[in-house]
């Protein structure tokens, strides 16, 4: 989850220019530093409000900003943001710890230029796929799609690194007898701010975004209702796109039912892993290094040998 983020302009002091922050800074920290150039609270008044109707009605209310406040100032005198951060519901770091649970996909390390081709070189699979909300594995095979997307199972217990020693997360303290109550604590303070997780019922589908699409030349949105958003001038339509209109509109409607969704995707998940590997090739493709970059292992997997296929990748 780490990135790269960087500050440039007039605005940064001259003595802060060329700085490397070493703070944890979640992506969410950056409203509030923008609220704060602007002049406005970060707070959502306008949430707080709901609350109030959300709270009579028995219903899930809205969340504070999940923003800290003076990240600029922290920034430019290089002091410590945040110490914890509910990364997800399978993820803590409560600095200079990490805990994460459950199968993790996509836990490999790779070489400095990837994907090259080297006979290790198999590219991870997406593991996101979806169709209605409905997952589509690349494989009815469990395992294989473990395989293909990389996955180490942490368990229910969790692994744990210390991601300011160990930033590569090679080294499990999770199997170590001294940080097993640091394992526990954090399992335990995970788990607590789960219950809190923000996961209301969002509706059912609708057709109404597909019309709206349609009437508007082909273009999604808004995903809101404002009738007044779109002023024109609305494309015209000839005797032709009518009928192409109207197929689609009804199409639309067909697919809405509920029996047809479930047979659509209960055919992807049959008929998808037939054509998954083609699919895969046309993504990405091996680039030789010419030397440039020498293709080398980086690492060897530390984690729980039988529960893992987490791998190094060249």
């Amino acid at each position: 989850i780490r990135t790269n983020a960087f500050i440039a302009g007039g605005f940064v002091p001259k003595e802060n220019r060329g700085m490397v922050y070493e703070g944890m800074i979640s992506i969410a920290d950056w409203y509030g530093m923008f609220a704060e150039f602007a002049g406005i609270e970060k707070d959502d008044t306008i949430a707080e409000a709901a609350n109030v109707w959300l709270k009579e009605k028995n219903l899930p209310t809205l969340h504070p900003v999940d923003s800290v406040t003076g990240l600029w100032s922290k920034i430019t005198s290089n002091k410590a943001n945040r110490q914890i951060l509910h990364a997800s519901e399978k993820a803590l770091i409560v600095l200079p710890h990490k805990l994460v649970v459950g199968p993790q996909p996509y836990s490999g390390w790779t070489g400095r230029f990837y994907p090259n081709c080297s006979q290790n070189s198999e590219k991870p699979f997406f593991t996101d796929i979806k169709l209605f909300d409905h997952g589509i594995n690349a494989s009815l095979d469990v395992e294989k799609v473990e395989r293909m997307t990389w996955v180490q199972d942490c368990g229910s217990e969790g692994c744990l690194f210390n991601i300011v020693e160990d930033p590569n997360e090679r080294i499990d303290l999770g199997q170590n007898p001294d940080f097993k109550l640091l394992r526990a604590q954090m399992l335990s303070t995970l788990q607590k701010m789960n219950e809190n997780v923000f996961r209301p019922q969002r509706g059912e589908l609708s057709t109404v975004a597909c019309d709206a699409g349609i009437k508007n030349g082909g273009f999604y949105g808004p995903f809101v209702y404002a009738d007044k958003y779109y002023t024109g001038p609305f494309p015209k339509e000839d005797f032709a796109k009518k009928i192409e209109n109207a197929a689609l509109k009804e199409a639309a409607s067909f697919v809405a039912n509920e029996i047809v969704q479930d047979a659509l995707v209960c055919s992807a998940r049959k008929t998808f892993p037939l054509i998954a590997a083609e699919f895969s090739k046309s993504l990405d493709k091996c680039e030789p290094t010419n030397g440039f970059y020498p293709e080398f292992e980086v690492g060897i997997n530390s984690r729980k040998p039988k529960t893992s296929y987490r791998k190094v990748i060249q």
